[in-house]
């Protein structure tokens, strides 16, 4: 693949300040800029061949193929979802059994895994869609990923603490229930903070390190890891909490 740039923009020679010419083969990128004075601009040529070239083919590719492309993604996911599953159910039963609270707040316990792993997962899929936009236009590379991933991480923790007090405040007053707000409420400040971690970091371990398409794979591996998060939070955090940290008599 070959790009070809005219450029007549700029007054002279004289004003042009700095140029910058590297081509690679279609694996890596292909990238020209110059940079004038003041009354110049940057441009950039096809920052990434790679996302191109991802871009391209899923689109020229038939249906049955683009299908078997993302079978591998989602059988990964269905095998790590099996473990969120059996968390779920043996740790209502768990809660029960042991008496540290009543079975109907088993119950609304059990209800509020759908807050918190869906607004884990929606932290999980904004930090991984901007950090795969960023990859696209070569902000963040191999170089200089980790300021990206230490900003992406504290408004993630921004917002494990807003929406960790919202939902403990909504859980006091749907389950009248003290013990049970503040174990939910640290189960959705834990499992943001770890959706922000994992969907940070898969779209830069998937496509800068392995040289995988994080479409097809940073997405479905998101939800699966934000699944067993808020599962685990919610129901182990909530044993240990309830057993060692917060009375009885707090209900």
């Amino acid at each position: 693949m070959s790009v070809t740039l005219e450029i007549n923009q700029y007054p002279n020679e004289n004003e042009i300040e700095d140029e910058a010419d590297c081509v690679c083969d279609n694996n890596h990128v292909t990238y020209q800029a110059m940079r004038y004075g003041s009354y110049g601009s940057i441009v950039s040529i096809a920052n990434s061949m790679s996302h191109q070239h991802d871009a391209i083919e899923y689109e020229r590719a038939p249906p049955w193929k683009n299908a078997v492309m993302r079978m591998p993604a989602l059988i990964v996911t269905f095998c790590i979802e099996l473990i969120p599953c059996f968390v779920v159910s043996k740790g209502a039963d768990e809660l029960s059994e042991a008496g540290l609270i009543s079975e109907a707040l088993v119950h609304k316990m059990t209800g509020f895994i759908n807050i918190v792993a869906a607004l884990s997962g929606n932290v999980g899929l904004q930090c991984s869609t901007v950090v795969v936009r960023a990859i696209s236009h070569r902000i963040i590379t191999r170089q200089n990923w980790m300021p990206a991933y230490r900003k992406e991480v504290l408004s993630a923790i921004c917002l494990a603490i807003s929406f960790g007090i919202l939902t403990g405040l909504f859980a006091l007053a749907y389950s009248q229930s003290f013990r049970l707000s503040i174990c939910i409420t640290l189960a959705q400040f834990i499992a943001m903070i770890i959706a922000g971690i994992s969907g940070t970091l898969g779209p830069i371990i998937f496509k800068i390190f392995l040289k995988r398409d994080p479409g097809l794979w940073a997405g479905p591996m998101e939800t699966a890891i934000q699944d067993i998060a808020g599962s685990m939070c919610l129901f182990y955090l909530s044993y240990v909490m309830l057993k060692w940290v917060l009375p009885m008599h707090w209900s």
